[in-house]
């Protein structure tokens, strides 16, 4: 029992003399680069000191420590050894376990099957209201940005942005899912009033399911104007339907 407790008590002093000697090793290599007027260029110094010092300091001190603690140790009984190294070593563990949480590595993240698979659902929307009548084209008039989890993405307009069929006209959209997120929400927003805009739920899941076609129009669920959100009135003649895509030979976007 009692070289146990010498043996640790030469650990701990090792320990701690080494952390020393590759501290006074780091200092003192700095000290000499400034007598000797050695330059900080790219960080030569820095570098001497963290791969070279360092090391060669922290096993002088080791080395010693051990030496040290281990003459120390021969010298006084085993139950003064065992009362300096286990108080030492249990303040040692309580520390470890505080830290722990700390430093631990976060947990990996999920992978997104859009994002290893090249698959990613390809969401093609259509928006109809009342014909715009204001020149310019639909691509300065409108803006829409699909949010996912307060992440927005801006939508791309389609090949035909817009057709009008009774007076009505009817946007074409599209945009790549390229993560799992529920609630999104499409956002198309006036660029004349940057304040303003029509919300529309999409309850289409995390991995939304291929369809062939389009489905049933849906109103427009809110309106955001005078940076108020509401409900959208009654009354207002604002649609959205999609149709959802998915072809794993389409190389993703970023």
């Amino acid at each position: 029992m009692a070289l146990i407790f010498r043996g640790l008590l030469a650990a701990l002093v090792a320990v701690a003399l080494a952390g020393l000697g590759a501290l006074a090793a780091l200092l003192l290599t700095a000290l000499v680069g400034d007598v000797v007027g050695t330059g900080q260029q790219e960080g030569a110094l820095g570098m001497a000191g963290v791969m070279g010092a360092m090391p060669l300091g922290g096993i002088a001190g080791a080395g010693f420590g051990l030496w040290l603690g281990w003459r120390t140790g021969g010298k006084i009984s085993a139950r003064r050894s065992a009362a300096i190294t286990l108080p030492i070593l249990a303040a040692a563990a309580g520390l470890a376990l505080w830290l722990w949480p700390l430093l631990a590595p976060p947990p990996p993240r999920p992978i997104d099957p859009f994002e290893i698979q090249g698959a990613r659902p390809m969401v093609e929307l259509q928006v109809r209201l009342d014909r715009i009548r204001e020149p310019g084209g639909i691509s300065v008039l409108w803006r829409p940005i699909l949010h996912s989890r307060g992440h927005p993405r801006l939508v791309g307009w389609a090949h035909v942005p817009e057709r009008v069929v009774d007076s009505v006209s009817i946007f074409n959209l599209r945009v790549e899912l390229s993560h799992r997120h529920a609630g999104r929400v499409l956002e198309l927003r006036w660029n004349s009033a940057p304040e303003g805009a029509y919300l529309f739920d999409l309850p289409f899941g995390e991995v939304p399911t291929a369809t062939a076609d389009f489905g049933p129009w849906r109103r427009v669920d809110r309106v955001a104007e005078g940076g108020a959100v509401r409900p959208a009135p009654a009354d207002l003649a604002v649609h959205v339907r999609w149709r959802v895509t998915v072809d794993p030979d389409r190389v993703p976007s970023n």
